[in-house]
């Protein structure tokens, strides 16, 4: 996936910034409403208001806006940002209702006003339903914008309100009361539209959005914390592998046989000289090479033994039947467990890389990445991040699995081993 840079893949830690007041949640597609709305109901200038432009929509991130209101206003990212995926935008939200103490006054929901039910709206009734849960249907208020000024607010938010009523288990979702629109100018002032809308806000029942603790981790990519916050990358398939690179360098079975030599040797220069024979000459010169082995493996990947990790050896590859290279030539084998190339592996690793071409890990050499570590190969669900078109993969079928984690220390006590 080249140099693309994922979304941080451990969300769960996040360090509370506690408030006592309620979050107000504006989502939407872009240009309908999220941020003129927020700067009505703060008496306030804080979100920038305007057309899309060519390059990025005006609100790039979740912004909160307090003033002198009793709520927390935060405006977000339109769900049509051409640089960041649906997904990715509502769990910035997510976070951000964490951080404040997860307590939620209403999510205000903005759309064009629509009569039939089209694709946009289905997508974003599900994401509101994914992250934030079947309970929230109660405080979800819809603001229609735009066009249909002629018709009732139940009919501008009819496209809204279907989708809702469309998800499964959802049909039963009672609208009456939340269903607002204003348009600045032509049907009403700034005033009678905070009024209006403050009057459906005091209605509500403050929200808890509930995440789960820490303790719980993806058993395919690592990724801890609630499944909400998990980015959507995972690995495709468990099997055998390496999760380190090949090196090339003499094998413990040469360094040993060298070392035998020239203990050998050694012993006859010993013989020679207390002897006085002349042999000792000719002995010594040819210990030296024996010892090259365990000299290249003990330095293999600093300064002084870059040559014995280069994948291409001038002396051949010792295995094209000369016994003499057989034995002087380095080898490809595998540090993790100093296993020849061939070897079927010593870890459980994603085997995406050679099962379906995809570079899991940014594997370069037959490195694999370890089956429940966070290096994430194939993306999980349909909605490709925009920005990214291309550089990802959508596997159907696969899904997180995440599991509770098992405290160590009461692991060790439970089978005994601390006692």
């Amino acid at each position: 996936m080249g140099d693309i840079e994922l979304e941080n893949r451990k969300p769960g830690k996040l360090k509370p910034k506690i408030s006592s007041k309620a979050c107000v949640i504006m989502v939407g597609s872009t240009n309908t409403g999220k941020s003129r709305t927020v700067n009505i109901m703060t008496k306030s200038t804080d979100c920038m208001i305007g057309e899309i432009t060519d390059t990025k929509p005006c609100t790039q991130k979740p912004k909160l806006v307090e003033k002198d209101t009793e709520l927390i206003y935060m405006d977000n990212p339109g769900w049509d940002d051409p640089e960041k995926s649906n997904r990715a935008t509502f769990r910035d939200i997510l976070i951000k209702i964490k951080e404040r103490g997860s307590k939620v006054k209403a999510v205000i929901w903005c759309m064009e006003a629509q009569r039939v039910v089209i694709d946009s709206l289905k997508t974003q009734a599900g994401l509101i339903d994914h992250f934030l849960g079947k309970e929230i249907w109660s405080n979800v208020v819809i603001l229609a914008m735009g066009g249909m000024q002629s018709h009732p607010v139940e009919v501008r938010c009819q496209g809204a309100t279907t989708a809702a009523r469309e998800l499964p288990n959802r049909s039963n979702i009672d609208f009456t009361g939340r269903l607002i629109s204003y348009e600045l100018g032509r049907t009403s002032t700034e005033e009678e539209a905070r009024e209006n809308i403050q009057t459906v806000l005091n209605t509500l029942q403050e929200k808890t959005v509930e995440f789960s603790d820490d303790d719980y981790v993806c058993q395919r990519c690592g990724q801890e914390g609630d499944l909400r916050l998990m980015t959507d990358m995972c690995h495709l398939e468990k099997g055998h592998g390496h999760d380190k690179d090949l090196i090339t360098r003499f094998t413990i079975k040469q360094v040993g046989l060298g070392l035998t030599v020239t203990a050998a040797a050694a012993t006859g220069v010993t013989l020679a000289t207390v002897f006085g024979s002349p042999f000792s000459l000719f002995i010594v010169p040819f210990t030296l090479p024996c010892l090259w082995p365990a000299i290249s493996r003990g330095c293999c990947g600093s300064g002084c033994g870059q040559a014995c990790v280069k994948r291409t050896n001038c002396m051949g590859s010792g295995e094209d039947g000369c016994a003499f290279l057989a034995y002087v030539s380095p080898k490809e084998e595998w540090p993790c467990c100093e296993k020849p190339k061939g070897n079927e592996g010593c870890e459980d690793v994603c085997i995406a890389l050679q099962k379906k071409g995809i570079n899991c890990g940014g594997a370069t050499r037959g490195k694999q990445v370890r089956w429940g570590e966070k290096e994430g190969c194939v993306y999980i669900v349909k909605e490709i991040p925009k920005g990214d078109i291309g550089a990802f993969t959508f596997i159907p079928g696969i899904v997180h699995d995440p599991a509770q984690k098992i405290n160590k220390e009461k692991k060790e006590k439970k089978n005994g081993c601390c006692s």
